[in-house]
């Protein structure tokens, strides 16, 4: 038996490609050409805070950067370049941004940018721009807590439920008890926003590492209950959610 008949023609030309070394830009027979947009970098930061938004929609009309909160590239255009890819540079100050684009009328996260901001109707996607203003939140050389998906059934409500949170540095370890901080998010967010937009618990490692802030844990639990098989209004849900279930279970 030769080595012919074990791999098809096209698999073997690969590995000798990988085993004899490839030429700088080659590809293996059969392989799928590299398309334009899996080329792109978006968004590239350098270290002057200019950051490069690009986008490859060759059929646009028209593409502007929207974002959530204020931002000098909020509203602004993308300039189309003749391979079909958009493109925007800023200077922006250190912060943590929310952004997507707006592509003739239509709302699109950058699909080039692998952190979203998702909340209950949409996804965004995230940019931080390093920087002193920016250190408070940031992910630094600090001892790190544990963030856990709790997922339960909600007996109060009769539907599998969701919450996440937050134990300290050290907790796994400790015999001590600690205080609980029940950290709800806002009208259209879920019970990740606060880590994936609002960055509770590299805020906590950072201030507790600091000494501002007492080891404690934070329960981020989800604020929206579904409707009522019945249509009939609901007293309370999230109120006997979180009494009946959530607290007892922390």
């Amino acid at each position: 038996m030769t080595m012919r008949s074990l791999f098809p023609t096209t698999a073997l030309a690969a590995m000798l490609v990988v085993a004899m070394g490839a030429p700088a830009n080659a590809q293996a027979p059969g392989a799928r050409p590299r398309r334009v947009q899996d080329t792109l970098t978006s968004p590239s930061i350098g270290a002057d805070g200019r950051v490069t938004f690009q986008l490859y929609a060759p059929k646009a009309t028209e593409v502007l950067l929207r974002s959530e909160g204020p931002a000098s590239f909020a509203n602004q255009p993308l300039t189309k370049g003749d391979s079909g890819v958009w493109r925007l540079t800023a200077q922006l100050p250190a912060d943590l941004y929310i952004y997507w684009f707006d592509v003739d009328g239509v709302a699109v996260a950058d699909p080039r940018n692998n952190r979203p901001r998702v909340n209950m109707s949409t996804v965004r996607s995230l940019l931080e721009v390093p920087g002193a203003t920016s250190e408070f939140f940031a992910e630094r050389p600090v001892p790190h807590g544990q963030v856990a998906a709790i997922h339960y059934q909600s007996k109060a409500l009769g539907v599998p439920r969701r919450m996440h949170v937050y134990t300290p540095p050290g907790y796994a370890t400790s015999t001590q008890r600690y205080p609980v901080l029940y950290l709800l998010h806002g009208a259209g967010d879920n019970d990740q926003s606060w880590l994936m937009a609002g960055r509770a618990n590299f805020i906590l490692d950072n201030l507790i590492a600091a000494g501002k802030a007492k080891p404690m844990i934070v329960v981020m639990p989800a604020g929206h209950t579904p409707p009522p098989a019945s249509g009939a209004p609901s007293p309370d849900a999230f109120s006997r959610d979180l009494l009946g279930d959530v607290i007892p279970y922390v």
